[in-house]
């Protein structure tokens, strides 16, 4: 090696160098931050999201250069706040949730797994009451049940027949 070189980093860490040494959380932080919140979409009971809004504002603390402990404990605290202020977004035991219970599939819902369905003008995660029946995309639908934030449902022509 030549002299006064310093020998070279490789892969993420090699990322966070050239981002520089104040800011070498910020990018980990934001990343973090947006795939948890994009997993939302995906899960149930709104912790992902709210767990990755946390991890954005830590981003934020990290610009701001507050040392790593700071920035984990400011996660942490503002996680468990975030997610206990979510739960008041849900209700629990609704009038609304029972003025009505047609909804439609907005995407295909597969056997056995979740999907999205229009519910109430919004659209909600949902699974079919019958674990080995797949519902197609635009099929009408009849709400049965609700776990969290995820509805239970089946194919309103099985009711109609």
């Amino acid at each position: 090696m030549a002299q006064g070189s310093q020998p070279r980093t490789k892969g993420f860490w090699a990322i966070l160098d050239a981002v520089g040494s104040l800011d070498a959380m910020v990018l980990p932080w934001i990343i973090v931050g947006l795939v948890l919140i994009a997993a939302e979409l995906f899960l149930p009971e709104l912790v992902a999201g709210s767990v990755g809004l946390a991890a954005l504002l830590a981003g934020l603390l990290a610009y701001l250069g507050l040392p790593i402990w700071v920035q984990f404990s400011a996660w942490i605290g503002m996680s468990i706040v975030f997610v206990i202020l979510s739960r008041r977004l849900v209700p629990h035991g609704s009038a609304q949730l029972e003025e009505s219970r047609e909804a439609r599939a907005v995407t295909a819902i597969p056997a056995g797994e979740r999907g999205r369905v229009s519910y109430l003008g919004s659209t909600w995660n949902a699974k079919c009451s019958i674990p080995t029946l797949e519902i197609q995309p635009g099929q009408d639908l009849y709400v049965v049940e609700r776990q969290g934030n995820t509805l239970i449902v089946m194919p309103a022509k099985m009711l109609n027949s």
